[in-house]
This record gives structure tokens, C-alpha cells and sequence, in this order.
């Protein structure tokens, strides 16, 4: 009796494991995490949030430089002022990334949305101040640049073009998805593009 039972559960669990793999999810709903093929990002959302992520690495690759070379002096006006932009960075562009996701869930017209694009541009600015100080800092004299990245500086029009066109991009991919799906996109973005704080980069 007890295989019997025990090959039972086995295929039950196989059934289960099966359909939740197989996007089955109209079969069982009550699998919260049964994917939805609709909502599977396309190769142009995929690529676009890749570049935003992108800039935002390599805003926090800055950060752990900054730490790195100015170790013992975290109350020195230097380090305190290196903070406070990165900071406002990392506050412009949050703004930014809950315009883009709002504007996703709500199907919102982002496309023709000035306040969307002058928080790109609030967002772009920031970045950049903070981006310009850190590299003003690795040309001071006792801080060597070994470990600078050695990628070319972003530029403001690279933040900037990143934030519009892509974040553009993200919207229009999922404009034409129902509500339930668009909401779900929405916070999956938020939790992948947000900037995290200068305390939790290391």
C-alpha cells in the first residue's frame, strides 16, 4: 500500500513541477510562481534594461573606488561631499524609475510625458555631477588610478539617452499587456533598476 501512495505523491509532484515549468498557470492559478508567457520580457525590453543597469554599475563601481581610495577619512568634507552627490544621484534616479514603473502599471503615455523626461534629465545631471567628482578625485595627487575602471567616462547624453529612449522602450514592450501583468512588470523593474544606497555598495 505504502508505494502505491508513495508513487502517487511522486506524480503528483511531477504533474505540478511540470505545468508550473510549462507556464501552465490557467490550469493552476494558485501557483504564485507559475510564469506567465505574456509577460516574459522581450529582447528589446531585455536589452534596454540592460543598458540602464549597465550605467547604474558603473555609477556604483565609482562608489566602491571612492571608499576604496579615500579608506580612514569618511568624515573628511572629500568623502562627505562624494556621498552627498552620489545620494542625490541615487534619489533623482529612483524619482525617475517610479515614473517609469507607475507609468507601466497606470498605461500612462510616457512617450509624451514631460515630466517623465525632465525627470530623465534631473536624474542625467545628478549622475553626472557625481560621476565628474569621482573622476576629478582620481587624478588628485596620493590617489593612484590602477583601479579606475577602465571604460570611457558616461557622458551626460549617455545617462540621458539611457533614461528617455530606453525607458521608452520598457514601456511600449508592455503597454499592451492587461493590468494584473503590467502591475507585475512594474515592480519586477523597480526591484532590478533600483540604485541601491552608498552604505550597501561595498
Amino acid at each position: 500500500m505504502y508505494p502505491k501512495i508513495r508513487m502517487a505523491a511522486l506524480f503528483t509532484l511531477a504533474v505540478v513541477t511540470s505545468l508550473s515549468l510549462t507556464g501552465c498557470c490557467w490550469f493552476m492559478p494558485w501557483l504564485s510562481q507559475c510564469p506567465s508567457g505574456q509577460n516574459k520580457p522581450s529582447e528589446l525590453e531585455l536589452e534596454a534594461r540592460q543598458k540602464i543597469v549597465s550605467n547604474r554599475n558603473y555609477t556604483e563601481t565609482t562608489v566602491s573606488t571612492i571608499k576604496d581610495k579615500l579608506k580612514g577619512e569618511e568624515e573628511g568634507a572629500v568623502y562627505i561631499k562624494a556621498r552627498s552627490l552620489y545620494d542625490k544621484a541615487m534619489n533623482e534616479n529612483n524619482t525617475w524609475l517610479t515614473l517609469l514603473a507607475l507609468g507601466i502599471e497606470n498605461n500612462d503615455n510616457l512617450e509624451g510625458s514631460k515630466s517623465f523626461t525632465e525627470q530623465a534629465k534631473a536624474a542625467a545631471d545628478a549622475a553626472e555631477s557625481f560621476l565628474a567628482y569621482g573622476r576629478e578625485l582620481t587624478e588628485k595627487p596620493g590617489i593612484t588610478t590602477s583601479s579606475v575602471q577602465t571604460k570611457s567616462f558616461l557622458s551626460l547624453s549617455d545617462f540621458l539617452t539611457a533614461l528617455v529612449n530606453n525607458g521608452i522602450t520598457i514601456w511600449k514592450e508592455n503597454k499592451a499587456q492587461k493590468a494584473k501583468e503590467r502591475k507585475d512588470k512594474a515592480e519586477s523593474i523597480k526591484k532590478e533598476l533600483t540604485w541601491r544606497k552608498w552604505k550597501q555598495i561595498e
